[in-house]
């Protein structure tokens, strides 16, 4: 398979803050039509929000964990218990496991 050379130029470059702040600028091409400073501010804040609405049309999904093939067995049971199952004492406590060395002398651990 062959693929046409492709000839991309880079006019310009801006690097913008989160809030939507021109951080930095640089023209690469000495035929551009110059900007005032109003106007890049302007253009770097259409471009966030650009960028925010794009954002929320398309999310990117989440990535599902890699399956194990032996479950860990040094992984602690959750601290909160989930809402859709029966609350037992065990559920709100600790586990022992998650204790400093100090206090794992003091309590005995949860079976």
């Amino acid at each position: 398979m062959r693929f046409a050379p492709c000839s991309l130029a880079i006019f310009a470059l801006f690097i913008i803050s989160k809030s939507g702040g021109l951080i930095y600028n640089r023209e690469f091409h000495a035929g551009l039509q110059k900007l005032s400073s109003n106007d890049l501010l302007m253009l770097a804040g259409s471009f966030h929000g650009m960028h925010a609405i794009t954002k929320q049309l398309c999310p990117n999904p989440p990535v599902p964990p890699a399956p194990s093939s032996a479950p860990a067995a040094n992984l602690a049971p959750p601290l909160y218990p989930s809402r859709n199952r029966h609350r037992s004492p065990r559920d709100l406590t600790i586990p022992h496991a998650m204790l400093s060395d100090s206090h794992r002398n003091q309590v005995s651990p949860v079976h």
